[in-house]
């Protein structure tokens, strides 16, 4: 994500603007009880923010600059930590504001992740974070809407800007959720550092790998379809399997087998959509 641009930084300017003046919201702040994760969970998903604003509804934005103009000390961040940088864009207080405000990190509003963010509190640091979703990590199913209003030129960029960011997450989110399954396997605690475990987990996280990516990028052989349908029809009326190859004038026996497990294997897992 590049730099924030005019329109971005004003985006945050006056949500916040008005957001700190909606009554409501003011209430919320009041009665929000930090140490609820559920009422943690439920004020971000209401307003639309990562974290319950840490800025008091009193302060305007210009505030809230002015009060953090010297947060430049950087030795205690982690740069690599997206709550604070995105695609190694420089630190700073603007971009903190933004991703607050708007937690999916798009550089635009055509484009919004419905699911892909879970939040929890980590109650021995004290503060609220936000994590892959455990069913992303899983399917590597993202839920986005779609605003059709913005031109088809401006979705597909963003679409591709999106996509760029999003399969990285998942492919970290996956392996770490695999290395969990793994060690529930083995019986042994995911936090136990051992050189041997790591080494085989990578071994099997490959193999994983290598079965996943053949199941999405199989492609099906349209043109045979029509001869396995006939083939298993044929099967299931008892014929033999000579005449099958006789009849659909295949050019072997096993030919005539190889097409009839073939319909067997797609009636039972149906057809999938092909992903490259």
């Amino acid at each position: 994500m590049t730099s924030l641009s005019d329109d971005q930084i004003k985006y945050v300017k006056y949500k916040w603007e008005f957001l700190r003046r909606n009554p409501e919201f003011i209430d919320d702040c009041i009665n929000l009880n930090i140490e609820d994760t559920k009422d943690l969970k439920d004020f971000c998903k209401k307003w639309g923010v990562w974290w319950p604003v840490p800025y008091p509804p009193n302060k305007s934005y210009d505030d809230i600059l002015r009060d953090n103009k010297n947060f430049s000390n950087l030795e205690d961040i982690d740069l690599t930590d997206t709550e604070y940088v995105l695609d190694n864009t420089p630190f700073n207080m603007e971009r903190i504001i933004f991703n607050e405000f708007y937690p999916e990190f798009l550089p635009n509003r055509s484009l919004t992740i419905v699911d892909g963010w879970d939040y929890d509190r980590d109650d021995d640091i004290g503060l609220f974070f936000r994590y892959i979703s455990d069913h992303l990590s899983k399917t590597g199913e993202l839920t986005i809407k779609i605003n059709l209003n913005y031109s088809k030129k401006r979705l597909i960029d963003d679409f591709k800007t999106l996509i760029d960011r999003w399969k990285n997450l998942y492919e970290d989110a996956y392996k770490k959720q695999l290395y969990r399954e793994y060690c529930k396997e083995q019986k042994i605690s995911s936090s136990t550092v051992d050189e041997n475990i790591r080494n085989e987990f990578e071994k099997f996280y490959k193999r994983t790998l290598k079965k996943r990516n053949h199941k999405y990028s199989k492609k099906y052989h349209f043109e045979n379809f029509d001869d396995y349908l006939k083939v298993y029809d044929l099967r299931q009326e008892g014929m033999s399997w000579a005449k099958i190859k006789n009849t659909l004038k295949l050019n072997s026996v096993q030919t005539a087998r190889n097409h009839y497990n073939a319909a067997c294997e797609l009636i039972k897992k149906g057809i999938d959509l092909y992903v490259k």
